[in-house]
């Protein structure tokens, strides 16, 4: 995945979707050649293994999510620490955080 981690970094903030997230989820099924496979996802990544599941349930064995936030709070500070390893490389991505921080 693109502007994940430690993955190449694109200047394209468009490319910031949960449809591409779960575009990438695909493209790496398919170039394995798994029919189907388990999708293991932890924290944010649950909201996109949840959008993965209802676009493709037939690719899905099993869906496994580890340390998913409960709450709006628990969603908020999840969201900021994503925009913060986002906004080290685009000022889009920096109005974002500050408009995470006003979620409460």
């Amino acid at each position: 995945m693109v502007d994940c981690g430690l993955s190449d970094r694109t200047q394209n903030t468009a490319y910031w979707s949960l449809t591409n997230y779960v575009h990438d989820i695909e493209a790496i099924r398919s170039a394995l050649g798994l029919e189907q496979f388990y999708l293991l996802d932890h924290s944010f990544g649950a909201m996109i293994a949840f959008e993965y599941a209802a676009a493709h349930p037939d690719r899905l064995q099993g869906l496994l999510i580890s340390n998913m936030t409960d709450s709006w709070q628990g969603g908020s500070q999840n969201a900021v620490l994503f925009m913060d390893s986002l906004a080290k490389q685009n000022p889009v991505a920096q109005q974002l955080k500050r408009q995470a921080q006003g979620i409460d």
